[in-house]
């Protein structure tokens, strides 16, 4: 991914591409609090997705699986949507902490 251009960050101790520079741009980031130089380079993964077509790992290290008694209860108490009742099902569940960030997905 980096010979295409990948700039790297993390997200819970995992490393990710954050974007794909292009157009001869530095595979750096540049953190701002207005629109850095990644906002045209995401705009444009954006636009080939829509337009053209991508592949979207949306899997990452966040799939769970957890059989213990009193689970379900205790993953309630931090996800914002409702677990699945059903075996085999899959819900998304988003699980937030106290100030309300996204943490991890709980399926």
């Amino acid at each position: 991914m980096k010979n295409l251009g990948a700039v790297f960050g993390q997200k819970f101790g995992w490393e990710r591409p954050n974007f794909f520079a292009t157009d001869g741009m530095e595979q750096k980031d540049d953190w701002s609090f207005r629109r850095s130089k990644w906002f045209k380079a995401v705009e444009k993964e954006c636009k080939n997705v829509k337009e053209k077509v991508g592949l979207l790992d949306m899997s990452g290290p966040f799939l769970n699986e957890n059989k213990r008694a009193g689970c379900r209860r205790i993953f309630r108490l931090f996800s914002c949507n409702k677990l699945p009742k059903k075996i085999g099902r899959i819900n998304l569940c988003p699980a937030l902490n106290t100030k309300g960030e996204f943490i991890q997905n709980l399926q």
